[in-house]
């Protein structure tokens, strides 16, 4: 039997990437255990921040028969995406108990003080056993959910909390029955051979209705196979397969889509990537800022669609690692054979060309894999300024961020005397769209200063004045509170890129925003199964706003031959505009069993249709449908294209 948990929710993405290794070791011993344990199995453990390298951890956890079930070695925090850190943790786990495990990270200021976000991470992950004998640990790396980078940019210390949360004969609750399970093959793609002890993660982005990251960890058989299942029908569901030496691989299915029977992996070795980073003199540069990405499909020569993915997935990687002293760098864990790479490059110190994302392929792809590419970093414009409090007072750690569409963003932190120094590039086209310095504080509504690289760089000065928080009640029609929405508001009204992001993890339908100018605010609220609200504006005299979401139109049916009735295994439906013929943003889903169900959560157009597709068959367009929060059923019959046989066929699998 399985035993109700009761959770902390939290927004979540879950993804997995390839190993990365730097040259600079960064190791930090300034950890320390916070507190003390309550139990065997739970832990609180703080250490200093930094970021692109590994943090070590190294707390051993268990319970009073098993003492040593999972030992965390590290987590890492990469900047991989503009808005927010990708964390991993570098776990191990004894697979002879079935346990389930909770992790919070934290983010803490100079003063100790935990900085909070709605958004903050709790993953859950339950370890699943496939001896009940067994001795060895083994070992992966877990995505945990993003930590918004928001108001946070000044964080000088990280907080680990875990904690055990089932027993051995406990588990996860069942939200809307089991999951069938989905057996796992995992095949070397050289030799075509199983996989044994090759390490299996799936996982959910969207566990009880929230952004919660759920993951089960296991590992494959002697044959390569296990059968993987989660306690619940998952809404978007990822397996990832791991193994040291080979590149991880990844297949998601999207939001609604029907699960298969069983999916097979084929690795691929990894190979590494790396080179050197060096100013116009040739010297190196130490400490320079290197994101690389990577992806590719796990049979080459393979399009994508519903029945493809049913054997192979995504060979990604996307790694932020530091240049050692010497300029160089590496990142390891590449699938072999990739043709292109995406490099962007940055240092506080150079602002030429900082931060561009460049393709490399042919000849430099080549040099990078023999770990000599090389890159050169012009000295830049140098911008400098001070940022002061209303009173005239200097802000210290304020954030400070040039924003352009072109590249990542850049940014640095003020001093004690509020000032600050920031390098950009002096190369007017490597600025399109709109640029500006904006500057972020705790308790301060955010600045901004238009920039132009063609003016004479005057000292900037940034004079913030307190903000207002705006308090946001969601609710239906009927006035009841909507739990766990989404919510991202636009505060600066002459930039478009700047936004925040929050999540109504509490599950009240209230959100409180805090820091917001006193001017119109645009937002956006989001909850699956109800019509999004884009695009709204919160007044400068609102303090209170109040937010009326309808339930979204939900279509379901299946999809049979025309000629023999049976149902079509694989299908695409996609929701296109009825006047434009158009496809609609969120209105697809890939299917499996011949049956859908899908919803449209959007307020635009008034009316639409459903498209199916299936490879080798002709599309079906259904009649109009008026976008409104009412159910209908809509069938398709799909005529087949003449002298067309299956286009593909696997391993494993009938025609």
């Amino acid at each position: 039997m399985r035993t109700s948990v009761e959770f902390i929710t939290a927004v979540a993405m879950i993804a997995w990437v390839g190993s990365a290794v730097s040259a600079e070791s960064g190791t930090h011993t300034s950890g320390r255990e916070v507190g003390s344990n309550p139990s065997p199995g739970s832990f609180v453990y703080e250490g200093a921040l930094a970021f692109q390298e590994d943090l070590p951890v190294d707390r051993v956890v268990g319970t009073s028969k098993y003492p040593e079930l999972l030992v965390v070695k590290s987590i890492r925090l990469e900047n991989t995406a503009g808005h927010a850190w990708s964390v991993t943790a570098s776990v191990g786990w004894l697979p002879a108990k079935e346990i389930t495990w909770q992790m919070k990270v934290e983010l803490l200021d100079g003063n100790n003080q935990v900085l909070k976000n709605s958004g903050d991470p709790v993953s859950l992950f339950t370890a699943i056993p496939n001896d009940v004998n067994e001795t060895s640990m083994r070992h992966a790396t877990l995505k945990l959910s993003w930590i918004t980078c928001r108001g946070r940019r000044h964080a000088t210390r990280f907080r680990i909390h875990l904690k055990l949360l089932a027993e051995p004969s406990g588990g996860i609750d069942s939200v809307g029955g089991e999951m069938d399970p989905i057996e796992i093959t995992v095949l070397d793609q050289e030799s075509q051979k199983p996989m044994g002890d090759a390490v299996v993660i799936v996982g959910d982005f969207t566990y009880q209705d929230t952004d919660l990251p759920y993951q089960t960890i296991q590992v494959t058989n002697a044959q390569g196979r296990c059968q993987t299942r989660l306690p619940h029908k998952p809404n978007i569901l990822l397996i990832n397969a791991q193994k040291q030496g080979f590149s991880p691989i990844t297949w998601e299915n999207r939001p609604g889509s029907n699960l298969p029977e069983r999916h097979v992996f084929e690795m691929r070795r990894g190979m590494s990537a790396g080179g050197i980073v060096q100013d116009s003199e040739g010297h190196g540069i130490a400490s320079a800022e290197v994101n690389l990405q990577a992806s590719t499909s796990a049979r080459p020569g393979i399009i994508f669609s519903p029945e493809t993915n049913l054997q192979g997935g995504m060979v990604s990687v996307s790694r932020c690692v530091h240049t050692d002293s010497e300029g160089r760098w590496k990142v390891e864990g590449l699938p072999f054979g990739v043709e292109r790479i995406y490099l962007s490059i940055k240092h506080p110190d150079y602002g030429g060309n900082n931060g561009r994302k460049r393709r490399i392929s042919g000849e430099a792809l080549l040099n990078a894999q023999a770990l000599n590419h090389s890159r050169v970093l012009a000295k830049g414009l140098t911008l400098t300024g001070n940022v002061y409090n209303d009173q005239g007072r200097p802000v210290e750690r304020a954030t400070v961020m040039l924003m352009q569409q072109s590249h990542d963003l850049i940014y640095t932190l003020t001093d004690e005397s509020g000032g600050f120094r920031l390098m950009c590039s002096k190369d007017e086209s490597d600025y399109r769209g709109a640029s500006a310095v904006v500057v972020e504080a705790p308790d301060y509504a955010p600045a901004l200063q238009p920039f132009d690289p063609q003016q004479n760089l005057r000292p900037l000065e940034f004079r913030l004045e307190r903000g207002r928080t705006i308090s946001f009640r969601v609710v239906n029609l009927d006035e009841q509170p909507i739990g766990g929405a989404e919510f991202s508001a636009k505060p600066l009204r002459e930039h478009p890129y700047y936004d925040m992001r929050m999540v109504d993890t509490e599950k009240l339908g209230i959100f409180k925003v805090p820091n917001m100018p006193n001017n119109d605010v645009r937002f956006t609220i989001m909850k699956r199964g109800y019509v999004s609200a884009r695009n709204f504006v919160a007044a400068a005299s609102e303090d209170e706003v109040s937010i009326h979401l309808r339930r979204a139109l939900q279509v379901r049916g299946k999809v049979v031959d025309a000629e023999s009735g049976e149902q079509i295994p694989s299908f695409v439906i996609t929701f296109v505009d009825s006047v434009q013929s158009m496809r609609l943003r969120g209105g697809r889903g890939d299917f499996t069993n011949g049956t859908y169900e899908l919803s449209y959560g959007e307020a635009e157009p008034e009316t639409l249709q459903l498209k199916a597709s299936a490879a080798g068959y002709w599309s079906a367009i259904s009649k109009e449908v008026k976008n409104e929060g009412s159910q209908h059923v809509i069938d398709f019959e799909l005529t087949r294209i003449p002298g067309t046989q299956r286009l593909f066929r696997f391993r494993g699998y009938p025609d």
